[in-house]
């Protein structure tokens, strides 16, 4: 919607639309603000309970030496840097100056990248849970890999033709981010001991953050410097070594971890045992 709304605002209004935009967006914030302040103190949940102390014991160097978390870790830092940070950053930047589409048509591409998001992720969670988690890792590499041949193509197409090749590239990209959202915190919270399980869940975002520092830092250096097409070309690379990485993975994994059903059956196991 917010995407949408800009599309008609900046091709209807003339003058400083971009600090009209803004501007709208801060205020939108502020809106948040206050309604957060009638969210009661209940709704943090209940309170944790204690641990014995061999549990209280934190440490990062625990999470360091986990070899299945390092070669997850890397995996995600990768798709998050080939994939959703240059998405941020890579995609809008060549498609205007580039592809030479519109600020309109941009935002009618990310309209479609969410609708597809809502549309699909129902879905996707169902076809998820009969596949391998390590295979839907590969399945979003090479999604995205596909992506950025289809932006590439987009870029020396023409601006008639490119436009609905980067509406339908951002479709697609969507179909991965589906795949991939639900599949990596899943892995995290099998593999991790039930005390550590903040830190290895602190150790993964790091990864996401990672790539969406990386990610732009990558898109402003090459197309700054004229070498969009060089960076699309390596982005597809990264997201094909990502796939391979991914596949890989799998015989690190303990099943309990790579598969939906398995881990389910794990823990509907615990809990027959643990009792009400």
């Amino acid at each position: 919607m917010g995407a949408l709304a800009a599309a008609a605002i900046v091709t209807a209004a003339s003058g400083p639309v971009y600090v009209f935009l803004y501007s709208a967006d801060a205020a939108s914030y502020l809106l948040a603000i206050s309604l957060l302040a009638f969210i009661g103190p209940g709704a943090a949940g209940p309170p944790a309970r204690s641990r014995p102390a061999e549990q209280q014991a934190r440490g990062y160097l625990t999470v360091l030496r986990d070899r299945p978390f390092r070669r997850l870790w890397l995996v995600t830092a990768l798709l998050a840097t080939a994939g959703l940070g240059a998405y941020t950053a890579a995609f809008p930047v060549y498609a205007t100056q580039v592809a030479g589409i519109g600020p309109a048509m941009l935002s009618l591409a990310y309209a479609a990248n969410m609708v597809t998001v809502a549309g699909v992720q129902l879905v996707a969670l169902r076809v998820l849970a009969r596949r391998r988690r390590t295979s839907a890792l590969a399945a979003v590499a090479t999604i995205w890999a596909f992506t950025w041949g289809v932006v590439m193509v987009a870029g020396h197409a023409g601006s008639a033709s490119a436009a609905p090749l980067l509406v339908m590239a951002a479709a697609v990209f969507a179909v991965g981010e589906t795949a991939l959202s639900p599949t990596v915190p899943a892995i995290v919270n099998d593999i991790a001991p039930e005390h550590f399980r903040g830190r290895y869940n602190a150790g993964s975002a790091l990864a996401y953050t990672t790539g969406f520092m990386l990610g732009p830092a990558l898109a402003g250096l090459t197309i700054g410097q004229g070498h969009a097409t060089a960076l699309l070309a390596g982005l597809i690379t990264a997201c094909c070594l990502a796939a391979v990485l991914a596949l890989g993975l799998a015989r690190w994994l303990p099943a309990s971890a790579n598969h939906p059903r398995a881990a389910g059956a794990v823990a509907e196991l615990a809990g027959m045992t643990e009792g009400p």
